[in-house]
């Protein structure tokens, strides 16, 4: 959060702070799932897809297209954080 201002000013005023991380690993878990080209097909994971889909703890349901397409933007800024600490361990 503290590096893209522009989720932050986004998620400002439309939902607590604290439920800040529950939102955005909610909305990550959507995107990076939908990235994927060989997905396992089992009943379980069917729900959690459509479930994941349908809503976000936290956040108005109004919200998450918005959000999404913010957080979708940001990936290559995620994914540089997750090699910068990667490349620390």
């Amino acid at each position: 959060m503290q590096q893209s201002p522009r989720l932050r000013e986004y998620l400002d005023g439309k939902a607590l702070e604290k439920n800040w991380p529950k939102i955005i690993t909610a909305i990550l878990f959507t995107i990076e799932g939908g990235l994927m080209a060989n997905r396992m097909q089992w009943d379980l994971g069917g729900d959690i897809q459509i479930r994941a889909g349908l809503c976000c703890p936290g956040i108005s349901v109004d919200h998450i297209p918005e959000a999404t397409d913010i957080l979708g933007a940001e990936l290559p800024l995620l994914n540089q954080i997750r090699t910068d600490i990667a490349g620390k361990e």
